[in-house]
């Protein structure tokens, strides 16, 4: 809560100074409103991002600032924002770490967005918290919160990996499979996360997915 609060009181501050005046905690909500935007968008530039798209009955996270990928486990340093863009390439899910923040929903074809930081290093249990079907109750993950050493050194060990995120892997993740192992993907594809939100949106609109092209360089594409 504390480390919390002090940055919001950082935010504060910054935003006090781009407004010209004085910001009071109870007229907080108006100025977050029509004043913190830009300092938010410059916050949340400096934290890492991590993409997810929930699957029968597993979960696959893209680093795409670090051209990585894992199934079922994600790291983060401690005390460190960090941003979540989810979605399903399946049928509509719940994204959700008990001890960290609330559930949000992962749903075909839309994009939901949460923002979790974790104080204090650990391994935190993340679960699907909204029933899919029959591999549901093993639908679980691990959220590590570690040092900036730490979670360097588990983008090494990603990036170690002998195993790429390639249209053929992806096309395995799709099948249904229950009680998943940790994987860990040494690359993965440019904008993989909105080529599966748009190929699910076009799924749902009854068109074909994009294809493959030399400009988008995007591996996945073509796969339906």
């Amino acid at each position: 809560m504390l480390g919390a609060l002090h940055r919001i009181q950082a935010l504060s501050r910054e935003a006090r100074g781009a407004a010209g005046g004085t910001l009071r905690l109870a007229s907080f909500p108006m100025v977050f409103s029509t004043v913190l935007p830009p300092v938010l968008r410059r916050f949340r530039q400096l934290h890492p991002a991590i993409e997810v798209v929930s699957l029968d009955w597993k979960w696959l996270f893209i680093y795409p600032e670090y051209d990585i990928a894992t199934v079922n486990e994600i790291a983060f340093p401690v005390d460190v924002p960090v941003n979540f863009r989810i979605t399903s390439a399946s049928v509509m899910n719940s994204f959700f770490i008990p001890q960290l923040g609330s559930q949000i929903y992962s749903m075909a074809g839309m994009e939901t967005k949460l923002h979790l930081n974790a104080t204090e290093a650990g391994t935190y249990a993340g679960i699907s918290a909204n029933y899919s079907g029959a591999g549901f109750s093993g639908m679980r993950f691990k959220a590590i919160a570690t040092s900036q050493e730490g979670f360097d050194n588990w983008v090494k060990e990603a990036k170690a990996s002998p195993t790429a995120l390639t249209p053929e892997a992806y096309a395995e993740l799709t099948k249904r499979s229950e009680r998943n192992p940790v994987v860990k993907y040494s690359s993965a594809p440019p904008a993989m996360f909105d080529f599966i939100l748009g190929s699910t949106m076009s799924k749902m609109a009854g068109v074909d997915s994009a294809t493959c092209t030399p400009t988008s360089k995007n591996l996945i594409a073509g796969i339906n």
